[in-house]
């Protein structure tokens, strides 16, 4: 009787298990036989280019776009130089969502470096100073800062008359309208402030390419808050920034702390050289590289997609109006815009694949063990009670 049911129990178990295995497969093969979100070697377009290059008269050797920037889906501008003589800076407007461009300032000798759109008012840093235009570009005042004789580079407006410009010397602030500009403090580090963001008067950060700094006082002082440094970051929100360089993708949620994320593939051992990055909001962001030359996110960062681009070019900056219409530029000035921003298109990195992976590799290793327990079972001599001797 105790042999019977323990045989019923073993069948019950039996079939317990396929089904618990059986449950388990349906859950975590299906996400990985979807070709759209896992197949890293399957287009999801096509065949089409999601950014397209715009040919325009200004595509030249050695030349890199640093800036670009649209005040609405049709008027935009782009600025670049030189990268060997570190001059030759143009800037060029557009009036038909990139369709088109037109020269508005050049300088043999002036490098050109961001471009701030702030009301009516446009700011380039550039090589000791700033240029301002009040009228779309037409006209450029060239705006010298103290006895500086370097290059500007990042620069931010909180409001009408108070802002920030950071040269490789120090942190300028102006609290006129960019009239008058008075530095802050001599940098307490050594890099240039390639990007700078202000939540209020007193809270704002820097990003160079020695670390991320914020200040509580308005610029007076900073405090390290990331020990690696980069090119941009993008704020979605007073506490939450994304934040690129050569080698380095982070993520700060609370205002204070900066946690590396995962980066792309190496291809042949190379970094992925992130030049910009760009969020549109929590959930969609984008960033410009070398490879890939723009990735793509509509899950806040976990899963990175490739996008396709016209050509083999470096991607230095980018800029979207929304989640669709967005532009950007690279290396030899070249030019790019796309209406599909929001199309992923070639899974290339991210967290998802991990996670799978890793709940795959558990299920195989229970299925393993508990199959080894059943067989051991089910080999175990039967003990038949011998027949009571007969006196």
């Amino acid at each position: 009787m105790i042999l019977m049911r323990m045989r019923v129990w073993y069948q019950r178990v039996e079939q317990y298990l396929l089904l618990t295995i059986l449950l388990l497969l349906s859950v975590i093969i299906p996400p990985l036989t979807d070709s759209k979100l896992y197949d890293e070697n399957q287009s999801l377009n096509n065949g089409d280019t999601i950014w397209e290059e715009i040919e325009h008269d200004y595509i030249r050797d050695n030349t890199e776009a640093m800036d670009i920037v649209f005040r609405n889906a049709t008027h935009g501008w782009v600025l670049s130089q030189n990268k060997t003589s570190f001059g030759d800076g143009i800037i060029l407007h557009t009036t038909d969502s990139a369709l088109s461009w037109k020269l508005q300032y050049h300088n043999k000798t002036n490098f050109l470096n961001k471009i701030l759109l702030f009301t009516n008012n446009i700011w380039v840093t550039g090589r000791g100073g700033l240029l301002h235009s009040i009228d779309d570009g037409k006209s450029w005042e060239y705006v010298s800062i103290d006895d500086e004789v370097g290059y500007f580079y990042g620069i931010f407006f909180l409001n009408e008359t108070l802002g920030w410009a950071g040269s490789e010397r120090g942190l300028y602030k102006t609290v006129d309208g960019g009239a008058t500009w008075n530095k802050t403090l001599l940098y307490p580090y050594e890099g240039r402030a390639r990007d700078i963001y202000f939540t209020t008067p007193m809270n704002g950060w820097i990003i160079h390419s020695y670390g991320i700094y914020h200040t509580t006082d308005g610029g007076d002082s900073w405090e390290l808050q990331h020990d690696r440094g980069g090119w941009s970051f993008s704020f979605v929100s007073d506490t939450e920034a994304w934040a690129v360089g050569d080698n380095m993708l982070a993520h700060m949620t609370d205002g204070e702390v900066w946690a590396e994320q995962p980066l792309p593939p190496s291809r042949y051992g190379n970094p992925p050289y992130m030049n910009d990055i760009f969020f549109m909001n929590k959930t969609h962001g984008w960033i410009g590289a070398l490879t890939p030359q723009i990735a793509h996110t509509k899950n806040g960062g976990i899963d990175w997609y490739s996008q396709s681009v016209s050509g083999d070019k470096s991607i230095i900056t980018l800029y979207l109006f929304n989640e669709s219409l967005g532009w950007a530029a690279g290396w030899d000035g070249r030019i790019y815009r796309t209406t599909r921003a929001n199309e992923p298109e070639t899974y290339s990195w991210g967290s998802t694949n991990t996670t799978l992976l890793t709940s795959v590799s558990i299920l195989i290793i229970a299925i393993v063990i508990i199959s080894i327990v059943l067989v051991r079972f089910r080999k175990r001599p039967s003990v038949t009670p011998s027949a009571p001797a007969i006196e």
